[in-house]
């Protein structure tokens, strides 16, 4: 006689199959990292534990059944839509290069490259003497008779302060990575700016002879400082000065990978940000150091530091209603599309563009 359709899904192997029907090509799509690993493998005892139930209750009632279905749903449903959302990220079209002005004194540039291996770099220029743009630092709080800084996310930040715009900052301690739910530091946790900062001349941090600082002073004009040497209006830490004075600093070029930076032109009129999204193939791989200097030049970037990059790489815009619009693709525990805290960001208020009337 022949098997009706929920006698065949009841058999180990139709069930099996269906279970790794829906895991494992949502799987494939997510950048492989034990973090993100093992967070898929812990979602994916639900469905056959749901599948060992099935077989082993031998589905004797209607309400045992609906069980087992709704838990078998609620194993794979997860997977359907992590394997959507990381699709779309990943194998989506890649956006238009071009230059969009956001807010008065500041653009945004987009640059899409193919080789040697394909990038997608953000970068905002910022007219530091713009009427109504301001450079701003996250603030430390004073707590235990230090100064010290809450993790945020980039979009915390922007939001928070009601900023235009902003990117991720220096790079801090404690750090460690275990998954996207288990993450150090916790968002309770202050952090140490590694090479310091300062906010409107409250200065914390740990700084470094060897971090080179990016600094504003109130009348806004950029300068990019050997180390946190002396008190400074906005500023805060690189690892590298990469260029200097109009020449990459070394010819290391190191891993291509998601990068942050902030550069100057010659004057110290004009504030590059920039971001480029990495670990994303075939969208963006990332870029390498000697690569990063070769475009920033062309742009006309005279000095230029490295910020925190890798999983931190995140830019930012305000949009209406205050609400950030997220302007590259983060990746963070091997999942596309979700922000890291982080211990400082580097944001700019800045006046909404002029909407002339009809002529």
């Amino acid at each position: 006689m022949a098997r009706t359709l929920q006698e065949r899904i009841q058999q180990p192997w139709v069930t099996s199959a269906i279970a790794f029907g829906f895991i494992v090509p949502p799987s494939l799509m997510v950048t492989v990292t034990w973090p993100s690993m093992m967070t898929l493998v812990a979602f994916g005892m639900w469905p056959f534990a749901a599948i060992w139930i099935m077989q082993r209750g031998k589905m004797r009632s209607s309400r045992f059944r609906t069980f087992c279905y709704g838990l078998l749903l609620f194993g794979v449903s997860p997977f359907v839509i992590l394997g959507t959302f990381q699709a779309f990220y990943r194998f989506g079209p890649r956006p238009v290069p071009g230059t969009t002005p956001l807010f008065h004194g500041v653009d945004y540039i987009r640059i899409v490259l193919d080789e040697p291996t394909p990038a997608v770099v953000h970068i905002l220029k910022v007219d530091l003497k713009a009427d109504g743009v301001e450079v701003f630092v996250t603030p430390p709080e004073y707590a235990d008779g230090v100064f010290a800084v809450e993790p945020r996310t980039t979009s915390q930040f922007l939001s928070e302060f009601g900023l235009q715009a902003a990117i991720n900052g220096s790079h801090f301690s404690p750090f460690e990575r275990r998954n996207p739910l288990s993450y150090i530091p916790y968002w309770s946790d202050p952090k140490d700016v590694l090479g310091g900062a300062a906010s409107r001349w409250a200065q914390y941090g740990t700084p470094k002879h060897w971090c080179p600082v990016l600094h504003i002073d109130e009348s806004g004009h950029g300068t990019i400082a050997r180390s946190l040497e002396r008190p400074w209006y906005t500023a805060t830490a690189g690892t590298r000065h990469f260029i200097v004075e109009g020449e990459p600093s070394s010819v290391d070029s190191g891993p291509f990978d998601a990068m942050t930076a902030a550069g100057l032109d010659a004057e110290g009129r004009t504030l590059f940000l920039v971001v480029v999204d990495g670990d994303q193939l075939p969208y963006s791989e990332g870029i390498d150091q000697i690569g990063l200097a070769s475009l920033l030049l062309d742009q006309g970037v005279y000095n230029a530091i490295r910020l925190d990059g890798g999983g931190s790489s995140t830019m930012l815009s305000q949009g209406t209603f205050g609400i950030p619009i997220r302007l590259n693709r983060p990746v963070q525990g091997g999942f596309l599309g979700i922000e890291r805290p982080v211990g400082n960001h580097i944001g700019v208020f800045a006046k909404p563009l002029a909407f002339s009337g009809p002529p």
